[in-house]
């Protein structure tokens, strides 16, 4: 498992692995406008700091459970690969 943080920004990234797979969830903040909809869906894994989703616990990220973050955020700021 690991975080990719620029700085003070909310961390962009977060790596799990899937069986042999690594899966990665992202938030790219050129698209993300902060309208809360992860967090509202998913408020154990986001909130809304200074205008932007964070990831706030990545120990409760599940692909199985969450694979259809991406099609939640209207701005299509987070995706999975």
């Amino acid at each position: 498992m690991s975080v990719t943080r620029r700085g003070d920004s909310p961390p962009a990234s977060f790596h799990q692995r899937k069986g042999s797979h690594n899966v990665t969830l992202n938030i790219d903040y050129g698209l993300c406008a902060g309208c809360g909809a992860c967090a509202e869906v998913y408020p154990t894994l986001f909130e809304i700091r200074d205008d932007k989703a964070w990831i706030i616990d990545y120990t409760k990220f599940r692909f199985e459970e969450h694979k259809d973050l991406p099609t939640i955020c209207p701005y299509r700021a987070i995706t999975i690969e």
